[in-house]
Formats: structure tokens, C-alpha cells, sequence
């Protein structure tokens, strides 16, 4: 290993006293010794300028006089009367030397004053030949070469008798200090190496050889003034440039170092073969060639394609044939193939194997960018393997392939091509499946994103477009498509006619009390009246001269009442005449009394009761501040309330005229309104909360907190909602007995000013903006029915012919009742059959003409009686005694002679219907589960000690899981298989003919509590404390659970009839119950939602009706409903429900009123939409 030089051999290095190849060697030790480039400093008096921002020294010299910056420097030479004065320039700064040349950033002191680098050959005139040499063929080179990424050479000269030039100055450094050891992002090296590809086949065309490329020779600088300085090279805004030709060898003159010298020159880890090998005959294009392969793999990898201790043990590397660089892939997996190909094939050994022109290789990166096929490049597989081994074997593979070669080439070419012809289609219209696979999926999980942030509108809109999308013989993804488009559209808010328009802000809105006109008051002070079915304009109401405020339509239909700015109007609606002018100053609000003879008016600082025949005021109810809002009781004893900006809601008696109560708001009100029955009356407006109260105690019910300030409020004919709009671009709806919101909020475009349903609760009637809009205000994600109890609902069932039965509990007491509805109930009467203890488990007999009902007291009573009277005719145990336990399980055999009961207390029976004997099965600890299977010859049971299996009549056969505890078995439909859940959260699927283990389901967290069998036998369902449920498919050889994720503990499952559906009911904090689709796991439409933990839930018979019980105290029947078609239909059908369509651009817009009208129109000539 060579030292370190003295400096007196450093100082007859400076002054070229050495022999040549003595020279060569220091200046090549110095480019990588900072203690000998440190000496060589003091002996000439200079120090290297500091990186910005800090003190440590430069990287200099390097070798051949490469200019290198590290940064860009600041700050000045400590002894500058040290460096060359050069007529022409002023020198700021060095920036970097080498054992050749120094380099100094300088300033032209003459137009046009460019910041330059100059590089000046040392020793000036006593430089050797052989540097000077060197030093101008650098300055040749560049001088010849005009590219944009190609540093330009200014002016060559010469101080004190040995050359100088200048050159653009690069402000970035170099590539080797910009990349390090770091590997680059692939997209940009390809584009770095196709730049300085091209640059560099631009010098090959003008006879330049660089023959010494490396990073450290890529300069960086900044981009020419009106050039796009974003760089898709990775570089930011830094321009690539190819640098120091001083290696260069010059074609058309024999110039260059080696032009007639042999030689090893160059930088020894890019070197090419013929290079390292000093074959100066053969450099060539390629050997460029194969450096710009060294520099591609250095940044792929951030290492060198050879490495060695020494520059030696590198070099035999290089010439070596069967040392090959390692694929680059292995270094950094995961590396496009393309790619790798491109940069193995610029290092191969022989020069020929390269690519022919850097032109050729800067296209091949071109064609990588742009996914294109090569062109050039190809990979060596087995054809390529063949044909070495037939050059190394030629007598052997002759007489092998002599008599075969004839009779099978043709065949097996014309064999592959129509092989090659049908995959290559087979793999395109794959390729299109899965693209469209994969973008329907992409559309199906946006909209039902959308669904969870409430725009169900456009959500519905996507889904549809999924659904267009999806390929066809995709069934799951189309399957769930459809289940979301039919589910989700009961919740959205349809349009139920095409938009009103009008030339200003609507500002109220009213229905006449057939339900067939609407008048709407404008800001433009028309008052214009619609037809509510078609949507049309009839008729204008023009007295107005300011804006309409307020629109009343009394309850016969015969007059209505406008207000606004100049006062209010009493108009005949049969002739559409005006009738009265009820004053003139500004009116804010009106209301008809229920008998339609007088209306209360709203204004300044009272209201007004007129007269509506004599058109006169009859009464005035006098206030202190502005009221904006005004109602009439419709029932006895007759009431007015009024709102204003006092920040009080008022009752009065309208005949006296006396205040009866008043009632404090926190902000002033805008709205108010009674319920049809007159029992309770809301209030609103800046408060951010809507007030409900019972008009007869002036008791507050409800307060339902907003986002923005109310402006007006109405309730549905029938008094069971309440629907609210504002500030906050939302019309919602509310339950009025519990104060919860119900249905899909309505969202708008701007504040609703302005609400009324049309009579028969039907449909709703918005203004916002120049619109009024009509939509569904009955949307179905109500329940069909909600049948409400006095306690909570525990357990609930469809008997096979419809029939419902439910038992419920009674917290604090003793007694509670067992109830039944004939088929689905239209009504919440039903029967019922008072029982001394909590229903805990009801059971329907197959055939449907008994059912049964287990005690939630330690009784453990379970009473069995007749579906259609009620009459009990068995109960077990025959006469009361000591305490069983509470039931956790009763369940029918399937010919329903035989009812099998569990209880906490670890007692197991078989009980004969007919006759009342109990056939007692002994299984230890606290029972939780039990069930028949399906042919009635085995019972299974589960609790504290394993599950057990029974025949039916009391003979144990096996014992499953023994010494864990089960907390849900259930049969296979064929009843060969038995699913068991467990404390533990594992599941198993046992054989019940061997008694063994035949799955293992493992992944719940926690307990499983329930198991199920789809109709099917081929999923099992698993309901946990984990939050989750799971669906297996058990045919498979190692089954994964699909998850579908709740919020809390999962305590109901069921399998709908087909078995394509899953429902599932969780506890605190869901309190809801969801539809899931078996095979996907996609759920299905909006949450069931209860306002407490849902004990149970079942599917109906045929699936189209789904039932969940809760803590709540009811019982909630949801429909279930599907898809007829996937045609052109269904988009019909959801444009005319939201009233959106695409807008081409990836975006949805608004359908204008004919443009609805039309697809409305459509849609009913194809028969209506198609759900059922």
C-alpha cells in the first residue's frame, strides 16, 4: 500500500521535476488523499474555500482536472494575492484542484459579466507536454461540442505561458456528491442516464470519445433563463452537464491522450473491458457506452458494478469473461425488469453486445419511461442458453438436431405462434377484465364511502356506474352492487318532481289541502302558483312590491294569505283574485285559524288577528320586539303561539287576546309550529337548537341540537315527524316522540328558507335559492313496522307461515308477556299471553301450529301452546318446584313431538310434548346451548364442560372440546357436520358420526357466542365479544374468516333463507343491527338502528323482511329488497331519484326540470323502477 509523499517529493511533484509515470502516480494518489492534497495547499500558500453554512474543507482535488463543487461556497480566500491575475476576469473564489489544473469561480470584469469557472493548467509554462496536451484537448473537446448538457467552453487563453479556458459555471456540484450511497428512484435515473445519453451521443457525432464519464464528471448547474426549471431528473432544478474531455480522444484528428499511445486511462470502476485492458484500438462509441451503464447501475443500487480492494483486483474484474456484474435486482428487489435489462446489456463484455449508438440506449430509456416495448434489449433465456450450449457442444448438438431440425421447425413455430396469437389475446382481454374489475370495486367502495358521510345521492349515482362497469361474469361484485343500490335507496332523498325555478330567492312555500297546487312566495315579490304534480307554473299572483315573506293556505283550500315586505294580501284562490290588503307595513309570518275565518299575522312589534270576510283586524296581541313567527292550534282549546326577536316563545288565548305563558329562548325565534294533535309545539331559530314542548304542561320534550340557525319547521300530517331546515343546507328529519333523527338528511346548495309537506305526508316542499324542490318525505329506512313493548325484547321468531312471536322483560318485576301477530302485522295489536316471569327464549314448532317460551326466572319454566288460540298445553316442568335455573336454550325437534331445554343450572332435558315426560341428559356445569339436528337424531348440547352429543333419546355418543367452555353449537343443514363457538374465541367444525375435528376457525379475539349454518352448509357464521362477526368458508382446505367489523359485541346472527345474506345485531355503543352479503362481506345498505343493544334478530320467510328486537323496547320489521334488473333501467330510475346525472368530466350536475321530467317519463313507460 503506498504512504503518504514528504513534501520534498510533493515540491518537485509542483515543479515537474519527476518523471512521467512518477508524475502520474502522485497526481492519481493525491486525488484521493486529503492529508497529501492538504500539504500540497501550504506549499502553495492557498487553503479551500468552506461549503456554505459550515467549516469543514472541500473534496479537492480530483483527478484530471475534474471540476468538482461541493455545494456552493462562500465566503473568500484567506490569502487571495496568491491567486492569478488574468486580464479580462476578476477571481472570486477556488473551487477545486487536481494534479493537473486548478479551477477558480471568476466574474467577466467585461460585457457580459458572466460568473464562470476557470480552469488554469498548473506549472503554466513548465508544465509537461503530456498535461498541456491534455489540458487543451479538454479545452478542444468542449469547444467543439454545443449541447444543452454539455458544459459550454467560453474563451481559451493563455497566463504566463501555460493555457487556461473558461467555462459555465455549475452552481450544483457534481452528481457524485448529490447522490452518495444512496439509490435513486428508478424513473429518474432511466431520465438522468437518457440526458446525458443523448448528450453524449451528440459529442460521438462531432468525433468526441469522453472516454472518462462518471458522476463526479456530471456537472449540475442552473437552467438557462426561460426554461422550465422543474427537473424530471430528480436533480430539483438543476440542469445535468457533461464535463472534463481531458481524457477525451478526438476521432477525426487522432487527438487525445491515447490517441496513438497504448495505455490504461480513465477512471478505473467505469472502465470498459477494452479499456481497462488497454486496447486503445478498440475505444469507441461503446465505451461510452458502457460508462453510462456504470453510472445507471451506481444509481439503481449505490454501488459500483465492480468492486475490489485495489484498483487492480477491479481492473481483473472488468476483463474478466465470466465475471459479471450482479443483476441489479438482487440488490434492490422489486426493480422493473425493463430496466435492469437496459443497464446489464450497456455492461456487457464484448463491445458488439452493447448498444450500437449512447442514441440507441437514450431511446431504449425513452421507450422504458413510456412503457413502451424494447426495441434493442432482450433477456437471455432459454433459446439464448440452447444456443451457448450448442456453440460449446457444435459435433454433438449437429447430431442431435440434423435429423429433427427439418420435419419440427415449421410445426413447432407455426404450434407456438397460435399459441402465442391466443394468449396474447387471452392475456388483453384479461388484462381489460381486471382493469374494469378493479375499477368497479374502486366505485363501489367510494359510494359506499359517501354513504357513511351522507351524500347519498351521488353515492347512488357511482354505484351505478360500478354496476355498468363491472364485468359480467363477475357475480359477487354485481350481486352486492345491486343489494346497496336496492337497500340504500329507501334512505335516499328522492326527487318527487322536477325543480321549480324562479328568477329570485324563494322565501316560503305552501301546499292547498288537496295536495294538487303550491304557491311559493319569491324575493322578487311574486307569489306564483305550481301544479305539484307535473311540476308547472299555472298561474302568478302580482301584488307584491317587495319581498314575500310568508305564504298560509287556510284548511279549506279556499283562500290563501301572502306577506311581505308592503304588507300582506288575501287572495281568492278559486279565481285567483285578490280579495283584501291586510295592512301595509312589513309581515314576516301568517297562519289560518283551523276554521279558515280568521288569520294571524306577524309584523313589527305585534301580531294581528284578522277577519278574513270583513278583512278586518279583529284583535291585536302586542309585543316588544319583531315577530317573525306565528301558529294556530288546530285543536281545542284554541291557542296561538308567536316568536320573535325578545328571545320568548307566547301562548295566547286568540279570543281575549291575553298572554297564557311565556317561554325564555336563549336566541331569537324564527319559526314555530304546532303538531296536527295540537299536543306539542316546536320553537326555533339562532339558538343552534330546536325546542320541543307539550302545549298542555309547557313542558320542554326534546332538544335537538343543530350546526347553524333554523329558519323554518313543519310537521308530517300525521304528527310522527318533524322536519327542520336552515342555515346548515340540510332539511332533516326527527322523530317526535323520542327526539331522535330519522330518515336521510335532504342537502342543498345553499340555506333553506322555506319547508311544507304536502297533505298525505308523501312529499316535502323546499325553497333554497331560485328553487323550490320536491322530494320524498316518507323514505323508507323507517321500519316497516315498529311494534313497541313494555319491556325489553329478548327473543323473537318467524314460525315457516309468517307468523311473529316475541317475549320481552319486564325490569323491577315479575310478570311480562309473550306476544304473536298473525302473518306480517299491519297494525301493533296482536295477541298476547301473560306469563309470571321474563320471556327469555321463544321457538316456533315447524310446523307452526305450537310455539314455546322459556323463563328468564330460576324457575326454568318453558310452557308450549297453540299458535292460533293461545291456549298453553304443556308446560315443563308439570307443577312448580325447586329452582332449575333461568332457560338459555329450548328449541323443537323438527317433527316438533319433542322440545330439548337447557338451563344455567346445568340441567338438560328432552321433554315429550304430548305427553309431559322429561328424558333428563346429564351434562355438568351452567348449559348455555342446544339444538336439534336437522334429521331429529341427535341433540347437541354446550356449556361450562365442552359440548356434548345425544341421541334423542338420551344416549351420549361423544364429548366435544371437553374442558372448554361453548357458548354456540349448531348443525350442519344435512346434519353431518357441527359447528361449536367458544369462551376462548376459538370455533371448530366437528364430524358428529366420528366425533373429530374437521376445521379449526381461528381468529377471534374474544369469546364466540353464536355460531351458524348457512342454508347452504358451506359457511359457518361466528359472532364474538371482539366486535366482529366472521364468515368461513368451510370448503376450503385453511378457511379465513372474512371480518365484519361492529363497534361492540356481536349478539345475534342469522342467515337469511337463501343464505346470500347475513344479518347481524350488536350491542353498545351499535345499537343498531346490520345486512352483510355472505360471500363478500360487503355490507349491505344503512345500519338497522335501535337506541339500545339488539338482542335478536331473524329473517322472514323468503328473505324480504328482516326483524331485530332490542332493549329499546320494541320490535322493528325491515324490508328487504332487490334488484330486478342491471340494465339501462336502473340508471333511469336513480337519476330520477337524486335528480343528478354525470357531467362527463367525472363530476355529477343537476338535472333541469324537463331534463327530469323526460327521464320520469321513461322510466314509467319501462315500469317504473326496478326494485321489489
Amino acid at each position: 500500500m503506498i504512504t503518504c509523499y514528504d513534501r520534498a517529493r510533493l515540491r518537485q511533484f509542483l515543479k515537474n521535476r519527476l518523471p512521467e509515470q512518477a508524475q502520474q502516480e502522485i497526481t492519481k494518489h493525491i486525488d484521493g488523499c486529503a492529508r497529501c492534497q492538504e500539504k500540497l495547499d501550504r506549499l502553495t500558500g492557498n487553503r479551500p474555500a468552506s461549503r456554505r453554512g459550515g467549516g469543514s474543507e472541500m473534496k479537492t482535488p480530483l483527478p484530471n482536472g475534474t471540476l468538482v463543487l461541493d455545494g456552493v461556497p462562500s465566503g473568500a480566500e484567506p490569502e487571495p494575492d496568491e491567486w492569478p491575475v488574468i486580464p479580462g476576469y476578476a477571481i472570486r473564489q477556488r473551487l477545486g484542484r487536481g494534479g493537473m489544473a486548478v479551477v477558480y469561480e471568476a466574474i467577466e470584469t467585461r460585457a457580459p459579466r458572466r460568473q464562470v469557472a476557470l480552469k488554469l493548467m498548473q506549472g503554466g509554462r513548465d508544465g509537461s507536454r503530456r498535461d498541456r496536451e491534455r489540458f487543451l484537448t479538454d479545452a478542444e473537446a468542449l469547444g467543439r461540442l454545443e449541447h444543452p448538457n454539455i458544459i459550454p467552453v467560453h474563451e481559451v487563453g493563455s497566463y504566463r505561458g501555460g493555457p487556461f479556458f473558461t467555462m459555465q459555471y455549475a452552481a450544483g456540484g457534481d452528481l457524485e456528491n448529490r447522490i452518495g450511497d444512496a439509490p435513486q428512484v428508478p424513473a429518474c435515473a432511466a431520465r438522468l442516464v437518457e440526458t446525458l445519453a443523448r448528450a453524449v451521443h451528440h459529442a460521438h457525432q462531432r468525433g468526441v470519445i469522453h472516454r472518462d464519464l462518471k458522476p463526479s464528471n456530471i456537472l449540475l448547474s442552473v437552467p438557462d433563463p426561460g426554461t422550465d426549471s422543474a427537473s424530471p431528473t430528480g436533480l430539483g432544478s438543476y440542469v445535468p452537464k457533461v464535463a472534463d474531455f481531458g481524457l477525451a480522444k478526438l476521432l477525426d484528428s487522432g487527438a487525445g491522450l491515447t490517441g496513438s499511445r497504448p495505455g490504461i486511462y480513465g477512471t478505473v470502476p467505469y472502465m470498459a473491458p477494452e479499456q481497462a485492458a488497454g486496447q486503445s484500438n478498440e475505444i469507441g462509441t461503446h465505451t461510452d457506452v458502457h460508462a453510462l451503464g456504470a453510472i445507471l447501475y451506481r444509481l439503481l443500487t449505490g454501488r459500483l458494478p465492480y468492486e475490489g480492494e485495489t484498483d487492480l483486483a477491479v481492473i481483473k474484474r472488468i476483463c474478466s469473461e465470466s465475471d459479471t456484474p450482479r443483476p441489479p435486482s438482487r440488490l434492490r428487489p422489486g426493480l422493473p425488469t425493463d430496466l435492469e435489462l437496459i443497464c446489464m446489456k450497456c455492461l456487457e463484455k464484448k463491445p458488439a453486445e452493447r448498444y450500437a449508438t449512447a442514441e440507441q440506449l437514450a431511446d431504449e430509456l425513452r421507450r422504458f419511461r413510456a412503457h413502451e416495448p424494447l426495441q434493442h434489449t432482450r433477456a437471455v433465456g432459454y433459446l439464448e442458453r440452447l444456443r451457448l450450449w450448442v456453440h460449446r457442444n457444435r459435433p454433438l448438438a449437429a447430431a442431435l438436431s440434423f435429423g429433427a431440425v427439418a420435419t419440427v421447425t415449421l410445426f413447432v413455430l407455426a404450434i407456438w405462434f397460435g399459441i402465442y396469437q391466443a394468449r396474447s389475446a387471452e392475456r388483453a382481454n384479461h388484462s381489460a377484465r381486471e382493469y374494469r374489475l378493479l375499477f368497479a370495486e374502486a366505485l363501489r367502495d367510494q359510494a359506499l364511502g359517501r354513504f357513511e358521510k351522507g351524500d347519498l345521492r351521488r353515492g347512488m349515482l357511482e354505484l351505478v356506474r360500478a354496476l355498468e362497469t363491472a364485468p359480467e361474469d363477475a357475480v359477487d361484485l354485481r350481486r352486492t352492487i345491486r343489494a346497496n343500490l336496492a337497500a340504500w335507496a329507501d334512505g335516499v332523498p328522492g326527487l318527487a318532481g322536477p325543480p321549480l325555478e324562479h328568477p329570485d330567492e324563494v322565501e316560503a312555500v305552501a301546499f292547498t289541502p288537496d295536495g294538487r297546487l303550491a304557491l311559493t312566495g319569491c324575493a322578487d315579490g311574486g307569489v306564483r302558483v305550481w301544479d305539484a304534480v307535473a311540476g308547472r307554473e299555472t298561474a302568478r299572483l302580482d301584488d307584491h312590491r317587495g319581498k314575500v315573506h310568508a305564504v298560509a293556505i287556510g284548511a279549506d283550500g279556499r283562500y290563501a294569505v301572502t306577506a311581505g315586505e308592503d304588507g300582506a294580501r288575501l287572495w281568492d284562490l278559486a279565481t285567483l283574485t285578490l280579495r283584501h290588503g291586510l295592512g301595509t307595513a312589513e309581515t314576516y309570518s301568517a297562519a289560518f285559524s283551523p276554521d279558515g275565518r280568521n288569520v294571524l299575522l306577524g309584523g313589527g312589534a305585534e301580531a294581528t288577528v284578522w277577519d278574513v270576510n270583513a278583512g278586518q283586524p279583529l284583535r291585536r296581541l302586542p309585543h316588544s320586539c319583531k315577530v317573525h313567527a306565528v301558529a294556530w292550534s288546530p285543536t281545542a282549546p284554541r291557542l296561538v303561539l308567536t316568536g320573535g326577536t325578545d328571545e320568548q316563545a307566547h301562548l295566547w288565548d286568540p279570543a281575549t287576546g291575553e298572554v297564557i305563558d311565556s317561554l325564555a329562548f336563549a336566541r331569537p325565534i324564527r319559526t314555530v309550529a304546532f303538531s296536527p294533535d295540537g299536543q306539542t309545539f316546536v320553537a326555533a331559530g339562532l339558538s343552534r337548537s330546536i325546542q320541543l314542548w307539550d302545549t298542555r304542561s309547557r313542558n320542554r320534550l326534546h332538544s335537538l341540537p343543530v350546526d347553524e340557525r333554523v329558519l323554518c319547521a313543519a310537521f308530517s300530517p300525521d304528527g310522527r315527524v318533524l322536519v327542520t331546515a336552515g342555515a346548515d343546507k340540510m332539511v332533516r328529519f326527527w322523530d317526535r316522540e323520542t327526539g331522535e333523527p330519522i330518515a336521510q338528511s335532504l342537502p342543498h346548495r345553499g340555506p333553506v328558507g322555506a319547508v311544507a309537506y304536502r297533505p298525505g305526508g308523501k312529499v316535502v316542499l323546499t325553497g333554497c335559492g331560485r328553487e323550490g324542490r320536491l322530494w320524498e318525505a316518507a323514505p323508507d329506512r323507517f321500519p316497516t313496522r315498529t311494534l313497541r313493548h313494555p319491556g325489553e325484547v329478548l327473543a323473537a321468531a318467524f314460525s315457516p307461515d309468517g307468523n311473529l312471536f316475541s317475549g320481552e322483560q319486564i325490569l323491577l318485576k315479575g310478570a311480562s308477556t309473550l306476544r304473536w301477530w298473525n302473518r306480517v302485522p299491519s297494525a301493533e295489536e296482536g295477541q298476547s299471553l301473560p306469563l309470571p316471569w321474563p320471556v327469555r327464549v321463544v321457538a316456533v314448532n315447524p310446523s307452526g301450529n305450537t310455539a314455546l317460551a322459556g323463563s328468564g326466572s330460576f324457575d326454568g319454566t318453558v310452557i308450549v301452546f297453540e299458535t292460533v288460540s293461545g291456549r298453553p298445553i304443556r308446560s315443563f316442568p308439570p307443577q312448580p318446584g325447586r329452582e332449575r335455573g333461568i332457560v338459555t336454550a329450548a328449541e323443537f325437534s323438527p317433527d316438533g313431538q319433542l322440545v330439548l331445554v337447557t338451563t344455567s343450572k346445568g340441567l338438560v332435558y328432552l321433554g315429550e310434548v304430548a305427553t309431559g315426560r322429561e328424558i333428563r341428559l346429564e351434562h355438568q356445569g351452567t348449559i348455555v346451548a342446544g339444538a336439534f339436528s336437522p334429521d331429529g337424531l341427535h341433540v347437541a348440547t354446550g356449556g361450562q364442560n365442552g359440548a356434548r352429543l345425544w341421541t334423542s333419546n338420551g344416549q351420549p355418543t361423544h364429548w366435544l372440546h371437553r374442558g372448554k367452555t361453548v357458548q354456540g353449537v349448531a348443525f350442519s343443514p344435512d346434519g353431518r357436520s357441527l359447528a361449536l363457538g367458544c369462551e376462548d374465541g376459538s370455533s371448530c367444525v366437528y364430524d358428529v358420526a366420528a366425533g373429530t375435528v374437521t376445521r379449526e376457525l381461528r381468529g377471534h379475539q374474544d369469546q364466540v357466542k353464536r355460531v351458524a349454518f348457512s342454508p347452504c352448509g358451506g359457511f359457518v357464521l361466528t359472532g364474538s365479544n371482539d366486535a366482529t362477526a366472521r364468515v368461513w368458508d368451510i370448503s376450503a382446505e385453511n378457511p379465513v374468516g372474512r371480518v365484519l367489523s361492529h363497534r361492540g359485541p356481536v349478539n345475534a346472527i342469522a342467515f337469511s333463507p337463501d343464505g346470500r345474506m347475513i344479518l347481524t345485531g350488536a350491542t353498545l355503543p351499535d345499537r343498531a343491527a346490520y345486512l352483510w352479503d355472505t360471500r363478500t362481506g360487503t355490507p349491505i345498505g344503512p345500519p338497522l338502528s335501535h337506541s339500545n343493544l339488539v338482542n335478536c334478530v331473524a329473517f322472514g320467510p323468503g328473505g324480504t323482511m328482516a326483524l331485530t328486537g332490542s332493549s329499546d323496547k320494541t320490535l322493528r320489521l325491515w324490508r328487504v329488497r332487490s334488484l330486478e334488473e342491471d340494465g339501462p333501467r336502473t340508471r333511469l330510475w336513480i337519476e330520477t331519484l337524486t335528480g343528478l346525472e354525470p357531467d362527463g368530466n367525472g363530476g355529477v350536475r343537476e338535472l333541469s326540470g324537463p331534463a327530469w321530467q323526460e327521464r320520469r317519463l321513461r322510466l314509467e313507460a319501462l315500469g317504473g323502477p326496478p326494485v321489489r
